[in-house]
């Protein structure tokens, strides 16, 4: 469980999935039109990997691509339009797949609107 303290505003807390240990392939659906996305992605394996994200509208068309360098099991969190080539996403809404070429990720969304927040579901592969 995760929470969110904003002084002045009730605490927020969302409940998060976990993802299999040998995934390799995760896809989430993002909705940046009133909302702003979150990531947070850990390299499940024993060695230094890239993560690749595409990005799609909702008619499956690329809008952008980027990758995410991560050690052995170490972890990133940042903003989905933070990432290079991904400020497109802003004011749409499509899906974003995380692949790695070796090893396994675990990936998180969460989507915030305000003070309010919640745990996005992935597809894990």
């Amino acid at each position: 469980i995760f929470r969110q303290t904003v002084a002045g505003q009730a605490d927020q807390e969302a409940v998060v999935p976990l993802s299999g240990s040998s995934t390799t392939t995760s896809t989430l659906l993002w909705d940046e039109t009133n909302f702003i996305t979150a990531i947070a992605i850990v390299n499940l394996g024993s060695g230094a990997t890239t993560i690749s994200i595409t990005a799609r509208d909702t008619n499956g068309q690329t809008i952008g691509t980027s990758t995410i360098q991560l050690g052995p099991r170490n972890k990133t969190e940042t903003t989905l339009r933070s990432l290079p080539s991904l400020a497109g996403i802003v004011g749409r809404r499509g899906s974003a797949e995380f692949s790695v070429p070796s090893g396994a990720l675990a990936l998180l969304g969460i989507r915030f609107n305000g003070a309010a927040f919640t745990s996005m579901p992935t597809v894990d592969r």
